[in-house]
């Protein structure tokens, strides 16, 4: 892979007659040759504790001394391991690539029963990741509700963030309730969902079966992959053995809080950082992206954009990353070299700070 990029830049307008059109069928690499190289990666497991006294799992690829490092944040009740069939083609290309388990997600803790899960606090964790490894300025790759965290990341802290790059979203997701039937709805639901326990389920397949009710067009092995570290294994009282989904059953409660699109739309346009934005063909579908002259609430955040550097139309479902992810790796790699390399030469002293931070506590474990 070169150090040049060969992506094409769109630009955006307020009209939907120029509505940045996706890139469909760019040559990418075979799926063999792609298997072949992410063969030769592997993930170091670690344990992150931030200042909050907070044990986060995570998984890591790539040198540790690279110059170009990414965050990675997985999607809604997933899990790190989202970015398994990613992130070692872009190790492979000598990218370090941080994959978060988000608090409740994965191996990483649930948060206390009084408390409740929000947005703003997903991204504070990411922040305070970023601030214990020493990471002042970084790219952020963000699948889902991962993409729609960086999203606001990139908007509001673009001294942080170097590019942005987001799979099968664009920015938060809205709701049409008044706050005060938000907050009714989450309070109601709250009381339902606190003790919830877990399901068990007497094996992978049937763990697989259930998660993919949910997700349907994802392919098995995908879904094995999320499972195999969204899943435990336990001991019913009867002797039984199964597997329980790792994530906090809370998850499920509706947010207290919502974003209005007015809100969405004024945090898009304000990102700064180059932004590579991938979105599937069934994705595509559904929000109605290729249909000429009919102005959608997609289009419209898709025109606040600023700096779209890449836009993708990928032939797969909302998991298009770990079922087809070789139809965009090697883009998605150039992409993130190029915006590092600009950024340095924008400003070459960028990475050097008067104030080091302290040595990062990172925590080798085996999970």
């Amino acid at each position: 892979m070169t150090q040049t990029s060969s992506s094409s830049s769109s630009s955006s307008s307020s009209s939907s007659s120029s509505t940045p059109r996706p890139v469909e069928n760019e040559k990418g690499i075979t799926a063999e040759e792609y298997e072949q190289i992410i063969a030769t990666q592997s993930a170091e497991q670690i344990i992150i504790e931030v200042s909050t006294g907070v044990k986060l799992a995570c998984k890591a690829w790539g040198p540790s001394d690279s110059d170009v490092r990414v965050m990675a944040v997985h999607g809604w009740m997933d899990n790190s391991n989202s970015f398994d069939l990613l992130a070692p083609f872009l190790a492979h290309h000598h990218i370090r690539v941080l994959c978060i388990d988000l608090l409740g997600h994965g191996r990483s803790p649930y948060i206390p029963l009084w408390c409740s899960y929000s947005f703003a606090d997903h991204l504070a964790t990411i922040m305070d990741v970023a601030h214990t490894i020493g990471w002042s300025r970084f790219a952020i790759l963000g699948h889902s509700m991962g993409g729609a965290l960086a999203s606001v990341l990139a908007s509001t802290l673009p001294e942080s963030i170097i590019s942005f790059a987001s799979i099968d979203i664009l920015g938060p997701y809205t709701r049409d309730l008044r706050a005060r039937e938000t907050i009714a709805n989450s309070l109601r639901e709250r009381n339902k969902i606190v003790h919830r326990k877990s399901q068990f389920y007497s094996s992978i397949d049937e763990a697989v079966e259930k998660y993919k009710r949910r997700n349907p067009l994802i392919s098995d092995r995908a879904a094995k992959l999320l499972l195999k570290r969204g899943t435990v294994s336990v001991v019913q009282p009867g002797g039984k053995t199964g597997l329980i989904f790792r994530h906090d059953p809370r998850l499920v409660a509706p947010s207290p809080y919502s974003f209005r699109e007015s809100d969405v739309i004024e945090m898009l346009g304000a990102i700064q950082a180059p932004t590579f934005l991938v979105i599937a063909s069934t994705s595509a579908a559904r929000v109605k992206i290729e249909e000429p002259g009919l102005e959608t609430p997609f289009k419209r955040r898709l025109c606040a954009l600023k700096n779209l550097q890449k836009y993708m139309k990928i032939e797969g479902s909302h998991h298009v990353h770990l079922d087809n992810p070789q139809a965009f790796a090697n883009q998605l790699a150039n992409f993130f070299i190029d915006a590092h390399n600009k950024s340095e030469s924008d400003n070459p002293d960028c990475a050097v700070s008067s104030h080091p931070p302290p040595p990062p506590l990172v925590l080798k474990a085996k999970l």
